[in-house]
């Protein structure tokens, strides 16, 4: 075997000066120690990101003043909607009314429902007339 000046050495003393590499794998207890190292350091990230986004700091609308601020527009926003709803509705409660009388009217100056049928069956023959005396000439 050559050494490494390039001469011939014995395979025994050839190992000796030379420092050995020894591969192991990942043993059980490293595994744990691993898992539990990144289990705190995902929680410790966890935990950082919500306090952030709890005081308002972190992106977006976070900001405790930015959230009353919106719940306030859209309050007045309804405030301005039920607002327009009652007119509406007293809007209506009047025509309500209106017609109600009008119907009271009516029916004082129409009398009983008789008394109706009995004025619009002479218009009825009148009209059958001048209809048969247009479709069928003497």
């Amino acid at each position: 075997m050559v050494g490494r000046d390039g001469k011939l050495v014995n395979k025994d003393l050839a190992f000796k000066d030379q420092a050995f590499i020894v591969i192991r794998g990942i043993g059980p207890s490293r595994l744990r120690m691993f898992l539990v190292f990144g289990v705190l350091v995902l929680g410790l990230l966890g935990w950082g990101l919500f306090e952030l986004g709890r005081s308002g700091i972190g992106v977006g609308v976070t900001n405790p003043l930015s959230n009353t601020a919106t719940l306030r527009r859209a309050i007045d926003e309804r405030d301005v909607i039920i607002t327009d709803l009652r007119r509406q509705v007293a809007e209506l409660d009047t025509l309500k009314v209106a017609q109600d009388r009008e119907r009271q009217e009516l029916a004082q100056s129409i009398g009983t429902p008789e008394r109706l049928t009995v004025e619009i069956r002479p218009a009825d023959r009148a009209m059958r007339a001048v209809v048969q005396s247009v479709l069928w000439p003497p």
